[in-house]
């Protein structure tokens, strides 16, 4: 008996509107099978995805971010989760925003899009938010809130 095909890792980009009629970027890797993925080696279909909310305070917007501000946080972010095969990074550009305005999003696109995780028990209200150009060196800071009530 053969074995089945060995899983396609993807890693894709697109862009979309939030909840508040403004660019935003998603980031994402996926296994596909080999019947999932087109000839010219795009996804046919796009698997369920947990989602991690990123956050770009210091003032760069979509259109004017620099093709390595996408292509090193993803990079990096995928480097630390190399067991995890199916993630997506939606990325926000927010000049400025403080934590309660990055939580009112948050909230807001969760309600938009009903669920961030195929699990609804799984862990909520993470946000990374990089608040500087040189977040490699500086590094990036986490807001955690709403914790599940077994948490609280």
């Amino acid at each position: 008996m053969p074995f089945a095909p060995a899983p396609t890792y993807i890693i894709s980009q697109h862009t979309f509107t939030d909840c508040d009629s403004q660019p935003a970027l998603s980031v994402y890797r996926g296994i596909l099978s080999r019947s999932e993925v087109g000839d010219d080696g795009s996804s046919k279909v796009l698997p369920p995805l947990f989602s991690f909310q990123v956050y770009v305070t210091y003032g760069v917007t979509l259109a004017s971010a620099p093709e390595e501000l996408k292509q090193k946080f993803v990079a990096h972010a995928l480097a630390d989760m190399q067991d995890s095969g199916i993630i997506r990074f939606d990325i926000y550009f927010r000049h400025g925003a403080l934590p309660t305005d990055i939580v009112r999003h948050y909230r807001a696109e969760n309600k938009a899009l009903s669920s961030y995780s195929t699990d609804a028990n799984a862990f909520r209200g993470v946000a990374v938010i990089l608040t500087s150009e040189h977040w490699e060196s500086t590094g990036v800071e986490l807001l955690f809130f709403d914790p599940p009530a077994q948490f609280a």
